[in-house]
Parts: C-alpha cells; structure tokens; sequence
C-alpha cells in the first residue's frame, strides 16, 4: 500500500510538472526577466514588493504576477507551445524598437491598440481580419496626396487622401485575398510597397492566439500593437 501511494504521488507531481510548460515574459519591471525571456512554469519565481511581470501560457492565457511573490507561476501546457515560441522570437526580435513591451512606439498618427491598418509605407507581410473593413495608414497626413493601389494580375484603384486624414477606406474595387500581393504607391514616391497579406483564421479563439499567428506570418508590428493592448 505504501509503495502504491508512492508511485501515485511521484506520478502526480510528474503530471503537474508537464502540465505546467513554459512561460513566455511580454512585460516586465525586473531585470532577470525581459520581454521574449521563455521560463519553466513549475520552477519557483521571486518578486520584490513593487515588482511585477505578464507572462502568457502555452494555451493563451495571460498571467500578471506582483511582488512580493515566491514559487511557481503556474500556468497550462498547450498544443506544442507554438504560441509561447512564436511571442518569443517576436519580442526578442533584433528589430524590435524597444525591448519593453510596454513602451514599444506606435508609429505616429496610428491608434496604440488598433492593429488592423495596412501600412502604405511599410511593404513585406500585413494581417487583416478576414471579415469587417479594411484601412490604410500613412505616418504623415498633413498634406493631401493620391494613392495608387493595385493588386498583382488583378484590378487597379487611383485614391485622393485629403489633408489631415491618417486612414482611408480599403476601395472595394479591389479585391482582398489571403496570400495576394499588391503594390501601394503615394504620390511624389518613386517605388510602390510590395504587400502581402495574410487573413486570420476566424478559429483563432484569443488575441494572443491571434498575436502569434501574426507574427509566424511576419506580420511584427502588428503583432506588437495588439499584443499592447492585452
């Protein structure tokens, strides 16, 4: 009987120690743990008084932890810790502007926590939803200026941007495709931006989900944006 109780409680405590996985740090107040930093959720964690840190599981979910703190952080494993990887690489990412989450810069004239715009000065890899309207960003709205969009082997659309207007509506004449490639030119620019977007899944069931997905798709500073708003 004792060898029995034994084994089932080394079972168990193998079986928590699984189920716990890793920890991804997305903001951080202390030194030893920075943005992008992956940590093993049954190992014990110390906090000072005042110290605090957000860590996201390997299923999603979110965990704020103040000082003054001592053990494990917990934390649920999850489908092979793709989401725990994926914001690891996004926030220790070289190119990264900052190496805190919490003071990452938004480009200017761009809402903090809406990630949903197509840059038109920015080319490579954009995410949109796959339903709801689309928008396109530029930095510097102060003067008027026209946009030439068009989307490879297909339709073609000249818009005006008046003065004083960072975002314009996505023209319906131009249709919006998973994986298609556009070019997006303004006024007075020599070369267009080459864009592909990307369209997430409507199974995505949290914005960190959403986050990471972006980010395996290259789509950084939108990954970023949303994961600021969390």
């Amino acid at each position: 009987m004792l060898r029995f109780l034994t084994t089932l409680v080394f079972a168990l405590l193998l079986s928590g120690t699984a189920a716990a996985g890793q920890l991804v740090v997305i903001k951080s107040d202390v030194a030893e743990l920075a943005p992008g930093q992956v940590i093993d959720a049954a190992k014990p964690l110390a906090l000072a008084a005042g110290q605090s840190v957000t860590l996201i599981a390997e299923d999603g979910r979110s965990l704020t932890l103040e000082g003054p703190h001592q053990g494990p952080p917990g934390g649920s494993a999850g489908a092979g810790g793709r989401v725990v990887t994926a914001l690891a690489r996004l926030l220790a990412g070289k190119d990264q502007d900052t190496s805190a989450l919490g003071v990452i810069r938004a480009p200017e004239g761009a809402a903090s926590d809406w990630p949903w715009l197509v840059s038109a000065t920015r080319g490579g890899p954009q995410c949109l939803r796959a339903t709801g309207s689309a928008e396109i960003w530029r930095p510097d709205s102060t003067q008027p200026t026209r946009l030439t969009l068009k989307r490879l082997g297909g339709s073609r659309q000249r818009l005006d941007w008046p003065a004083g207007e960072a975002r314009l509506a996505w023209p319906r004449s131009v249709e919006i495709a998973d994986g298609a490639v556009y070019l997006l030119r303004l006024g007075g620019t020599s070369l267009p931006r080459k864009v592909t977007l990307h369209l997430l899944p409507g199974d995505l069931p949290s914005d960190v989900h959403r986050a990471a997905w972006m980010a395996e798709k290259g789509c950084r500073a939108q990954a970023l944006a949303l994961l600021r708003g969390l």
